[in-house]
């Protein structure tokens, strides 16, 4: 039998199961039995075939592929929905949160710079407000930053380079001149005008001027609640005024300039 080549064979467009197709194979001639079908055409739709080196082409996702056709990076492919990447390198990215960090996209752009190496940590919300290119530099040691609507307490010794700006209560005729500012400017609206004053906190300054009158011979007089080496202290004349600091239990006039201590 002359040996001929499968593309010599005729086309089949179906075969008996009885037929029998010799095959020649290391010169000894062998017989196919059962139904054999040789097609021209491709192979549109299977499962189970392995995928082997120099296959071409993309298997969809649809039929259990992944459409891959070019990679970068190592390890499983990744789909689009809820995926566990590890080490991921990104480029420009866009998210609405990071492990369940809510994440503000800016209008145009912005920027969050961390020195390496350093952390940023927060414990509670915060809004910081102030003028582009300010510097805040803290000190070299844990403190806390002073605030402007509560008392303060400073330990060391305080450098202020510029005025400190003392706030004035503007007192005018009878009534209580009070501790929570420093100064107080009076005003008489009669003769003996009575002041009064609560006690301090130990070393707490207050400062007492005799600023106006209604009319001459007005006067004041101050009956603080505890007030040390006297009773009372008396503004006869605009211009009189006295400083007082708390010392222990007791309000001392550390000077009297024109006032009187009685």
């Amino acid at each position: 039998m002359t040996n001929i080549a499968i593309s010599q064979l005729p086309a089949a467009v179906a075969s008996d199961p009885a037929d029998e197709i010799p095959i020649v194979q290391a010169g000894i001639t062998k017989k196919l039995t059962n139904a054999l079908l040789f097609s021209t055409t491709s192979l549109a739709s299977a499962t189970g075939l392995p995928i082997v080196a120099g296959t071409t082409g993309t298997l969809s996702v649809a039929r259990g592929g992944t459409g891959v056709t070019t990679s970068t990076g190592f390890g499983n492919v990744v789909l689009s929905n809820n995926p566990t990447l590890v080490t991921p390198v990104l480029g420009v990215a866009t998210a609405n949160s990071i492990n369940k960090v809510a994440i503000t996209a800016p209008t145009t752009s912005a920027t969050l710079t961390i020195v390496d190496g350093k952390t940023l940590t927060t414990t509670h919300s915060l809004t910081l407000s102030g003028t582009d290119g300010t510097i805040m530099t803290f000190p070299s040691t844990s403190a806390s930053v002073a605030r402007t609507d509560a008392a303060q307490t400073f330990t060391g010794v305080q450098t202020f380079n510029g005025p400190v700006v003392e706030s004035v209560q503007a007192l005018s005729g009878a009534g209580a001149i009070n501790i929570t500012q420093p100064v107080t400017a009076f005003t008489s609206t009669a003769t003996g005008d009575a002041l009064t004053l609560a006690d301090g906190v130990a070393g707490q300054i207050k400062t007492i001027v005799y600023v106006a009158e209604t009319a001459a011979g007005d006067t004041g007089v101050l009956t603080p609640t505890n007030l040390g080496a006297g009773t009372t202290i008396t503004f006869n004349a605009v211009g009189d005024a006295c400083v007082l600091q708390f010392l222990g239990t007791e309000w001392w006039a550390i000077s009297l300039r024109g006032a009187v201590l009685a």
